[in-house]
């Protein structure tokens, strides 16, 4: 798998106003909307996500606990970190699932929180807003 074919589909997806929705939807840990973070910083999405460093997560403990767990990031972190076999499964079985779950780590990245909301209430959203 190429990290670049995923992040490539995850930005075309961004680039989408549908898509763009789901920063207006979500708040950071101060209350702000996702959104603001992106107009502080004078970034469009994808150019946010471009920014964003990509590393491979295979030897955290996180991603060898739970085979479940594809990716994950701190609240206002750049950096991503993708479980790599498991990650690299879900790629070649449903590329567009890879994409969506980068779209949730973005979103993370801008300083979104969970519990509230879950982790599958921010996929289920994003897939609502950036799928298809």
């Amino acid at each position: 798998m190429q990290m670049v074919h995923v992040l490539v589909g995850a930005a075309r997806r961004l680039s989408r106003p549908e898509c763009q929705r789901v920063l207006e939807e979500f708040r950071d840990g101060s209350g702000r909307l996702l959104q603001t973070a992106l107009d502080r910083r004078h970034q469009t999405a994808a150019e946010y996500l471009s920014s964003l460093s990509f590393v491979d997560g295979e030897n955290e403990p996180l991603c060898r606990s739970n085979s479940a767990i594809f990716a994950f990031t701190r609240p206002g972190s750049g950096v991503i970190r993708i479980c790599s076999p498991t990650f690299e499964a879900l790629f070649a079985r449903d590329s567009s699932t890879s994409e969506i779950l980068v779209i949730h780590e973005f979103l993370h990245s801008l300083g979104l929180g969970e519990n509230p909301p879950t982790s599958a209430d921010i996929t289920t959203r994003v897939m609502m807003r950036c799928g298809g």
